[in-house]
């Protein structure tokens, strides 16, 4: 969801309908290589329409020092480990050392945002914090104790497991991601051909997989009635 309420608060500022205590709202996807290859303020703004007018806007927001700027990082996670280290350009301008006028909102999630609220180096202060979140770390606990009650030898393995993918850590906190979570982890136990998922791609594919396997044992016919249709 960070990416949708990043375009969407965009969106609502464009047409007037909030944050219009700001000049210019920038969207920063921090995903995209562009950004992440960005050594200067000037190359993290892109227009394609007029090269000119991108010159200009930097230069207003440089000279001001960011003044009247909303400027938005999406998806904080997403940047490469050694640019969320403290000699990065996006470091400087979330501790406030570049565009120290302008106001930042940070989009992450949590795991990776936890040391921007334990820095005690921040120039700019940290005004709100804001974490949205389905289940608590308890909740995740008591879910999986009892979902793994039948089974009490997966447990400890599932946690080391997380404990080594703090992505897919970070899933747990949607409720239904736990059930998946289980449910691939269970499967990869007792299937030596299929490997546990250690990327969020990775997760979705063993779960589509896993849907297909059971679908095709409890639909034995499907695949005999599929040939036909394709002679």
């Amino acid at each position: 969801g960070k990416s949708t309420f990043a375009w969407e608060a965009c969106r609502k500022w464009g047409a007037g309908e909030i944050l219009q205590q700001y000049e210019l709202m920038v969207l920063l996807r921090l995903r995209e290589k562009r950004v992440q290859q960005a050594k200067t303020i000037a190359d993290l703004f892109y227009y394609s329409r007029s090269a000119d007018v991108k010159q200009r806007v930097v230069e207003e927001i440089e000279n001001s020092d960011g003044a009247g700027v909303l400027l938005v990082l999406e998806g904080f996670d997403e940047l490469p480990a050694q640019l969320r280290t403290e000699d990065s350009l996006f470091m400087d301008i979330i501790k406030g050392e570049r565009l120290t006028k302008a106001t930042i909102l940070v989009t992450s999630r949590h795991w990776a945002s936890r040391p921007l609220l334990l820095n005690d180096e921040l120039h700019r202060p940290l005004s709100q914090h804001i974490e949205i979140l389905g289940f608590t770390r308890k909740d995740i606990e008591d879910y999986l104790e009892c979902m793994t009650f039948d089974d009490p030898s997966l447990l400890p393995g599932l946690k080391q497991y997380l404990s080594c993918y703090p992505i897919i850590a970070s899933m747990m906190y949607v409720p239904l991601n736990c059930a998946i979570v289980l449910e691939v982890y269970r499967e990869s136990r007792s299937d030596v051909n299929q490997l546990i998922p250690k990327t969020m791609t990775e997760l979705y594919t063993s779960l589509v997989r896993t849907l297909l396997i059971r679908y095709l044992h409890d639909h034995p016919g499907y695949g005999d009635r599929y040939k036909n249709k394709s002679l």
